[in-house]
C-alpha cells in the first residue's frame, strides 16, 4: 500500500509548483486545469499541516487525513473514483502505527503496524466480516501457525511459517462434489487438535483420533466405508522380543508385527551399552546406527532404500543431522551433499548432481534458509536458473531458462519488482512491470512474429483502463475497458451486469 501512502506527497508537490501564488501560512486550495478542485488544506511555513483533502478530477474525494508537526498523523483514508473506501491507515509521527484496513471488494484486510513494521496478527475477512485468514507477524515477516477459514467458519488450511518462509501446509475440512473428503479436524479453544478423521466422499475412511487439551492421544479407531473396523491389525500392539546374555543382561530387543521385524532393534554390550541399532519397515532394514533409550538417533548413521542401497549417510545428535551428509541415487551414485549446523538445518554450500556426475544445482544456506547464490544447470551444463537469495527470499536479478523459454527480472524480498521479460528463443513474448509482486503498469504480450498480441495497464494487480487485443498481422480486434479489475465495456459498448432476481 506504499502507493497510496505517497499519493498525497506527489499530489501536493505537483500542485505546489503548478500555482502562481501560495499562502505559505494559511489555507490553500489547488485546482485542475478544468477548474475542479484538486486539493485543499493548511500550509504553515511552506509545509502542509493539519487536515488535508485531495480529489479526483470528477470531484470525488480521493484521500483525506491529518498532519501534525508536518508529519502524517492519525487516520488517513483513500477512496476510488466512485467514492468507495480503498484503504484506512493509522499513522503516528509519519509512520504506520496501528491498524491498516484494506478493502478489495472480495475481502477486507486488517494488518497491525509498529513504526512501519508489520507486527502481531493480521486478518482477512469475507465481505460479511466472517474470518477468512489469520497469520502472525514478527518484525515484518510471517511467523508461526496461520489459518485459512471457509465461509462457514471451518479451518480449511493450516500453514506453518518461519521467518516468512512456508515450511509446511496442510489442507483440511474440505469438500469434494459436496461431500466431506480428506482430513477433517476439530480444535480446542487453545488451538490443540480435538478430533481428526479421514473421509472419502462423505464416508469415514481411515483413522479417527481423539486428543486431550494437551495434545495426548486418548482414542483411536479405524473406519472403512463409514463402518468401524474392530480389532484393526494396524492398531494391534507390537510384539517385543528380548534376547539375553548368559549373565542375564539384555543382548537384543526387537519389535515385531506378525513375526516380521518392524520398528527398532537395539543390540547391547554385556556392560549394557547400546552398540548398534536398526530400523525395520516390513522386515527390511531402512536405517542403521544408534537409537538411544529415549528414541533419539545418535552418532554415525546410514539410511537405506528398500533395495538395500544406501540412501543417505552422516551423523545424528539427538535426532538432528549434524555436519557433512551425503545422499545417493538408487544406483549408488552421489545425488546430493552438504552440511548441517548444530540446529540440524542446512548450512553453507550444498551441491546436487545428475546420475551422469554433472552438477545439477548449487545453493547456499544460512540456518536452513536459502542465503547466497543459487545456480541450476541442465545435464549438458547449460544454466537454467540463476539468482541470489537473502534469508530465504529471492533478491536482485534472476534468470530462468528451460528449452527455448526464458524469463528474466528482479526481486525485492521475494517479490517481483520492476520490469520482467519473457522470451521464446530470441523473440520477446512478454514484457511488464511489477510492484511488490503485483502486476503494475504497462504489460505487453507479443505474437511469434513480434507483433503485439495484447497490451494494457495494471494497478497493483488489477487491470485498469483500456486493454487492446490484436491479430497476428497487427490489426486491432477489440478494446476492453477495465475498472478495478472488472470489465466494463467492449469497444465502447457498456457491459450490462446481470441483476439477481
Amino acid at each position: 500500500m506504499l502507493k497510496y501512502c505517497t499519493i498525497f506527497l506527489l499530489l501536493f508537490s505537483n500542485c505546489l509548483f503548478a500555482q502562481d501564488s501560495i499562502n505559505n501560512n494559511g489555507y490553500n486550495k489547488f485546482f485542475y486545469k478544468n477548474g475542479s478542485i484538486k486539493s485543499q488544506g493548511l500550509i504553515i511555513q511552506g509545509k502542509p499541516e493539519g487536515y488535508w483533502k485531495n480529489y479526483y478530477e470528477n470531484g470525488i474525494l480521493k484521500s483525506e487525513g491529518n498532519r501534525k508537526n508536518f508529519e502524517i498523523d492519525s487516520i488517513w483514508i483513500f477512496y476510488n473514483e466512485k467514492g468507495d473506501t480503498l484503504v484506512k491507515i493509522n499513522y503516528s509521527q509519519g509512520k504506520k502505527n496501528g491498524i491498516r484496513t484494506t478493502y478489495t471488494g472480495d475481502e477486507i484486510i486488517e494488518e497491525n503496524f509498529e513504526n512501519d513494521i508489520k507486527k502481531g496478527f493480521s486478518y482477512k475477512y469475507y465481505p460479511g466480516r466472517n474470518l477468512k485468514y489469520k497469520v502472525n507477524y514478527i518484525d515484518g515477516r510471517e511467523e508461526g501457525t496461520a489459518f485459512e477459514y471457509s465461509t462457514d467458519g471451518n479451518i480449511i488450511t493450516i500453514i506453518e511459517y518461519r521467518k516468512g518462509y512456508v515450511i509446511n501446509s496442510e489442507n483440511i475440512n474440505r469438500y469434494r462434489e459436496g461431500l466431506k473428503h480428506g482430513v477433517w479436524k476439530e480444535f480446542y479453544e487453545n488451538g490443540q487438535v480435538k478430533t481428526e478423521q479421514n473421509y472419502s466422499y462423505g464416508k469415514k475412511d481411515g483413522f479417527y483420533k481423539e486428543f486431550d487439551t494437551k495434545g495426548n492421544l486418548i482414542k483411536i479407531v479405524k473406519f472403512k466405508d463409514d463402518y468401524e473396523i474392530p480389532d484393526a491389525p494396524e492398531l494391534l500392539k507390537y510384539d517385543i522380543k528380548t534376547e539375553y546374555y548368559r549373565n542375564g543382561k539384555v543382548k537384543i530387543v526387537q519389535s515385531f508385527k506378525d513375526d516380521i521385524p518392524e520398528g527398532i532393534r537395539r543390540e547391547y554390550s554385556q556392560e549394557g551399552e547400546i552398540t548398534k541399532s536398526y530400523i525395520f519397515k516390513n522386515g527390511v532394514v531402512i536405517g542403521m546406527g544408534i537409537v538411544d533409550e529415549s528414541g533419539y538417533k545418535q552418532g554415525p548413521w546410514k539410511e537405506y532404500f528398500d533395495n538395500g542401497q544406501v540412501e543417505g549417510e552422516g551423523i545424528y545428535a539427538n535426532s538432528l543431522k549434524q555436519g557433512q551428509w551425503n545422499y545417493y541415487f538408487r544406483s549408488g551414485k552421489i545425488e546430493q551433499k552438504g552440511t548441517y549446523n548444530k540446529n540440524g538445518k542446512p548450512e553453507g554450500r550444498w551441491i546436487w548432481y545428475y546420475e551422469s556426475g554433472n552438477v545439477r544445482r548449487e545453493e547456499y544456506y544460512k540456518n536452513g534458509l536459502y542465503d547466497g547464490k543459487h545456480l541450476e544447470l541442465s545435464d549438458s551444463e547449460k544454466v537454467i536458473v540463476s539468482g541470489e537469495y537473502v534469508e530465504g527470499e529471492e533478491e536482485g536479478p534472476w534468470i530462468y531458462e528451460v528449452g527455448d523459454q526464458k524469463e528474466e527480472g528482479s526481486y525485492v524480498t521475494g517479490k517481483r519488482e520492476g520490469p520482467w521479460t519473457y522470451y521464446t528463443g530470441e523473440m520477446i513474448n512478454f514484457a511488464g512491470n511489477y510492484t511488490e509482486g503485483n502486476p503494475d503498469g504497462l504489460h505487453t504480450y507479443y505474437w511469434e512474429n513480434g507483433n503485439i498480441k495484447q497490451q494494457g495497464k495494471y494497478i497493483m494487480g488489477k487491470k485498469e483502463g483500456d486493454w487492446d487485443m490484436y491479430d497476428l498481422d497487427g490489426i486491432k480486434i477489440i478494446t476492453i475497458r477495465y475498472e478495478d479489475g472488472v470489465e466494463i465495456s467492449y469497444d465502447g459498448n457498456k457491459i450490462e451486469k446481470d441483476v439477481e432476481k
